[in-house]
């Protein structure tokens, strides 16, 4: 992505780029919860791990929406990649990993998420299904799944009767 931008490729280019970061994040995070949830991880640390899903997806889906408004300088977008995601992957993401490899077969752990069958995280769809979410919001995360293809079924089906948020 910094090397699109850094070369002010065509913007269609930076979207797609976008677009598959969104797609990655999304097999991640589902793929995370199911392992949470098949592998009985300690209910307070998975909720605080959820919803970090939640807050960073949000913090993707405003990064994309302002990268598709308007082009990003390549400090912000270096900015943005060098901090959005990494405490959470050396913090939260090795504490599950660890939990994982005492509780998971070594062929679940070895496995790669799907990223073109992965439904939406539940954590994700029920933080923008909250009655506090504001309307502008809700719309953007939407316009974004629509733009990827992800109907209403890929973010239903991540519904259950437990509410993590």
């Amino acid at each position: 992505m910094l090397n699109l931008i850094e070369q002010k490729r065509k913007p269609e280019e930076i979207d797609q780029i976008m677009d598959e970061l969104i797609l990655l994040t999304i097999a991640i995070f589902s793929d995370e919860e199911e392992m949470m949830d098949k592998y009985s991880y300690p209910i307070a640390v998975k909720h605080d791990h959820l919803k970090q899903h939640a807050t960073l997806f949000k913090k993707l889906l405003d990064f994309v929406n302002s990268s598709s408004r308007k082009r990003p300088s390549l400090d912000k977008t270096r900015q943005f990649c060098s901090t959005w995601i990494q405490p959470h992957i050396t913090s939260d993401d090795f504490s599950l990993s660890s939990f994982l490899q005492q509780a998971a077969p070594q062929s679940v752990l070895n496995s790669v998420p799907d990223v073109n069958s992965a439904n939406v995280p539940r954590s994700v769809v029920q933080f923008y299904r909250r009655s506090s979410i504001g309307m502008e919001e809700r719309t953007l995360f939407e316009t974004m799944m629509a733009r990827l293809g992800l109907t209403n079924d890929d973010c239903a089906s991540r519904m259950s009767s437990q509410l993590w948020l």
